[in-house]
């Protein structure tokens, strides 16, 4: 007596085509995935590195105010400014606490040779104005615009410092 063995053919399985569109989709949604995460951290790293040369910026900013009231500058003192920075003492200073930091000629600011700049420029006439009780009064100064490269540019800081009486 022969025995037969009964095989079981099942219709059920996956076909290659099924299998290559599975595949497929994995892929898109990796792909997707991927992406977000790639652009998720180049974000984070530029604005870390736009924090951080923001924070160059108000420190060198913070070092020239200081600096300016130190040496008490004042209109007249300014009226006597030849163009050259280091008349002003400013740099030694500078240079002490943020060696890096390059001084450039106001008309040349910013350029594109240094990665951390400053310029100051005398404001003689300046349209910026204080009101005190209906009274204006105009406020005459010096501008510190200090400029450090980021991943995402330059970024460019300015202050106002008033002369002292």
């Amino acid at each position: 007596m022969r025995t037969e063995i009964k095989k079981f053919k099942s219709k059920k399985g996956v076909t290659l085509v099924e299998l290559v569109v599975g595949i497929a989709i994995i892929a898109i949604i990796f792909a997707s995935t991927l992406g977000a995460m790639v652009g998720g951290y180049t974000t984070t790293i530029k604005n870390a590195d736009q924090n951080k040369a923001a924070v160059l910026n108000a420190s060198l900013n913070e070092i020239i105010i200081n600096t300016v009231r130190d040496i008490h500058l004042n209109e007249s003192s300014v009226d006597t400014y030849t163009g050259e920075i280091s008349d002003l003492r400013i740099t030694d200073t500078v240079a002490e606490y943020m060696p890096e930091a390059t001084y450039v000629k106001p008309n040349a600011f910013p350029n594109n040779t240094d990665d951390y700049q400053y310029t100051i420029q005398p404001v003689r006439d300046t349209t910026t104005q204080l009101s005190v009780s209906g009274v204006n009064y105009d406020i005459k100064g010096i501008m510190i615009k200090t400029c450090f490269e980021s991943a995402a540019g330059p970024v460019i800081y300015q202050s106002f410092v008033p002369f002292t009486k």
